[in-house]
């Protein structure tokens, strides 16, 4: 399953599992990803959406201060594809990615 995972560079990640509906392992699956933090704010709120099914999308908060970079760093966005220790092939593609900054 596909997890949203947040960590200061230090200590343990903290993960969220999505559940069954948003798996990491079909090739099919697309997914609408929204991350949103206000300047200077202790919270980051993300939804997750499968936009090739009709299942309820996912949202949360993150707000555990000891796993989010200072107010201040200045971040970009990474994506990620493991095949979980396997010699199979793994595969990732963005169709877009938008970024919109308030000042």
């Amino acid at each position: 399953n596909l997890q949203i995972m947040s960590n200061d560079a230090s200590g343990t990640c903290t993960k969220v599992n999505l559940g069954s509906n948003f798996p990491a392992n079909n090739t099919s699956a697309i997914y609408d990803v929204v991350f949103f933090a206000a300047p200077a704010s202790d919270t980051v709120t993300w939804r997750v959406n499968r936009m090739d099914v009709n299942v309820p999308a996912v949202s949360g908060i993150i707000n555990t201060i000891a796993d989010l970079p200072a107010k201040t760093a200045l971040l970009s966005w990474h994506g990620y594809m493991n095949n979980g220790g396997t010699a199979a092939a793994s595969s990732f593609d963005l169709m877009r990615m938008y970024l919109e900054i308030d000042v």
